[in-house]
């Protein structure tokens, strides 16, 4: 396991609040938070490169990801807001608890439900992406806020979670959780902007970041058989002449023209676009023949 047993590190990744580390189990001290933090940025690491989270996410998957993190450390890991801090609760505070935990139980369940429809917001344009993921974090968090603590790092890894099997790169998890805050805190007040532009800002299409890495390396092993890159090869091709002119790109010796062709191209992936071969006057647009393209 990659271990990250570094203070600073886990400060940046989560900061609980005064509230939250008033539950923890046992006297919450300033060394033992420094300690709980540690712990829990290296759940975090193993967490992430086990593998063992499912593409699909579901509310038993974020359950599955607060328990994961902080069990042990806290004596509701994995349970959503109102369950009893004990069997020895009274009557009243039981079965205000059941109906809150109810609640966010049909809230969680109609918002993965949604996503499920939305088909994991995969295949989207760049733009459509910010906003939908946007959507996911401001309801993770501000909608249902599932559980007592935690709930920031949680959606944090849930949301990049669902980007990357999205076909997106997101580095929300690097993302300070100050800025992250601020973020989220518009978001409540139903200005998404913010959150909108730090979604943007760090991230992007993994089909973009594969084609530049070939077009600078001249190595094309990523990209050759492959159908979501097949319409962009073909652009370059035709643009460079032939399959053997991927040298040139790499040592940068091309025309004018040529290099204003492939940053087109590299623009259309970056904005999720250039899924399909264009025709008309949108294949000459991409290829610098006229200054217009189709809708």
């Amino acid at each position: 396991m990659a271990r990250f047993s570094n203070s600073a590190w886990a400060n940046r990744i989560w900061q609980p609040t005064q509230h939250e580390e008033a539950n923890w189990l046992g006297e919450a001290t300033p060394a033992k938070q420094i300690k709980i933090r540690e712990i829990v940025a290296d759940r975090l690491a193993e967490l992430r490169q086990s593998k063992r989270v499912e593409p699909a996410v579901t509310p038993e998957t974020v359950r599955y990801v607060h328990r994961s993190l902080f069990s042990q450390l806290h004596w509701a890991a994995g349970d959503y807001r109102g369950t009893p801090i004990s069997e020895t609760s009274s009557d009243a505070v039981q079965a205000m608890g059941s109906r809150t935990t109810e609640r966010v139980g049909r809230l969680m369940e109609d918002l993965f439900n949604r996503l499920k429809v939305q088909r994991y917001i995969r295949g989207l344009p760049k733009e459509e992406f910010v906003f939908q993921e946007a959507n996911l974090i401001n309801a993770i968090v501000n909608r249902v806020s599932p559980f007592y603590y935690g709930n920031h790092l949680v959606t944090k890894f849930i949301a990049q979670h669902v980007a990357e099997h999205a076909g997106h790169k997101f580095d929300l998890l690097t993302v300070s959780d100050a800025r992250f805050v601020i973020a989220i805190k518009e978001a409540e007040k139903n200005d998404l902007v913010p959150l909108r532009d730090l979604v943007r800002s760090n991230s992007r299409p993994h089909a973009a970041i594969i084609f530049e890495a070939a077009m600078r390396s001249g190595n094309w092993f990523a990209i050759l058989e492959h159908p979501r890159f097949k319409p962009a090869q073909d652009i370059v091709l035709e643009a460079i002449g032939d399959f053997n002119g991927r040298w040139r790109i790499a040592a940068d010796e091309l025309s004018t023209r040529e290099r204003a062709i492939i940053r087109r191209v590299q623009s259309e992936l970056d904005a999720g676009r250039l899924r399909d071969a264009p025709t008309g006057s949108d294949r000459a647009w991409h290829l610098g023949k006229n200054w217009s393209r189709d809708p």
